[in-house]
Parts: structure tokens; C-alpha cells; sequence
């Protein structure tokens, strides 16, 4: 018998990437509340929310992807005028596996995955327009692949 399901996915998020920050805890006497510290998140996460709805609606059948799952995420940033070097190191594009956090849980909001916990293998990275690769857009965003194990 031959599994005939889908086993990999391609998708692309535009927008300014935002790493998803620690959380904080804000309010007084019983009323606290965990807040991400980075605002720019929440934008960016309904940017990738955006993108895998759209992955949902063209494969309703496959969606929400259960089981274990494999995702790579190369994240495009904007190359600041000042710098030469061909890859994001550099303070302020945000550490890589935050930005993993942020994509991961837009993922999870756009209804492509119940859980990011299903998520075993992770890798990507980060990277300018202009970065030598494959896999880095033409403007900031994501470029996500997902895979089933």
C-alpha cells in the first residue's frame, strides 16, 4: 500500500521580521500578565499567521498538519546602508532561534500545525537579499519549508 499524502510544504511571509523576545511580567498585587518584550513581534507573527492560512486554504485536506514535523526558515532581513559583509551577524537582526520562536508560533496561529511541539528538526537562518543561498527572499520576510518525518 502507497502513502499517497503530501510530505513537504513551501511557504513565503513577508513583512519585517521580528524575533520573539523574552517575556516580561507586568502588573501588581495578582494581576500580572506575561507580555513579549519586543513589539514589533506580534506585527510580524500575523504576517506568518497571514501566509499559512493562505497554506491552509490550498491544501484544506493535509491542514493541520499532525505528527512530527521537520521546518527550515530562512529569515530575510534589511541590509543596513553602513554594512558590506554578506550575512546578518551583526547586533540588532535579531538572534536566529527567536526569530524561529515568532515563525513557529505564526505557524501554529494560522492553523498549519496544532502545536509547535510537534516540531523536531529545526534549522534556517537569517539572511540579507543579496546573501549568497538559495533560500533568502528579495525583501525582508521568511521563506519556510515544512516536512513531515
Amino acid at each position: 500500500m502507497t502513502d499517497d499524502r503530501r510530505t513537504s510544504w513551501a511557504v513565503k511571509a513577508y513583512g519585517k521580521p521580528a524575533p520573539k523576545g523574552s517575556m516580561k511580567c507586568v502588573g501588581q498585587k495578582g494581576r500580572h500578565q506575561l507580555v513579549n518584550d519586543n513589539v514589533n513581534t506580534k506585527p510580524w507573527q500575523e504576517r506568518v499567521a497571514e501566509a499559512a492560512k493562505a497554506l491552509v486554504r490550498a491544501y484544506p485536506d493535509d491542514m493541520p498538519l499532525e505528527g512530527p514535523l521537520g521546518i527550515e526558515v530562512t529569515t530575510t532581513v534589511d541590509r543596513p546602508k553602513s554594512v558590506t559583509r554578506p550575512w546578518p551577524h551583526v547586533v540588532g537582526t535579531g538572534d536566529t532561534d527567536k526569530h524561529y520562536r515568532a515563525v513557529l508560533d505564526g505557524l501554529a496561529d494560522g492553523g498549519v500545525l496544532t502545536n509547535d511541539v510537534q516540531v523536531v528538526r529545526l534549522g534556517g537562518g537569517k539572511a540579507y537579499p543579496d546573501s549568497p543561498g538559495t533560500d533568502q527572499l528579495e525583501r525582508p520576510g521568511a521563506f519556510i519549508r515544512i516536512y513531515r518525518l
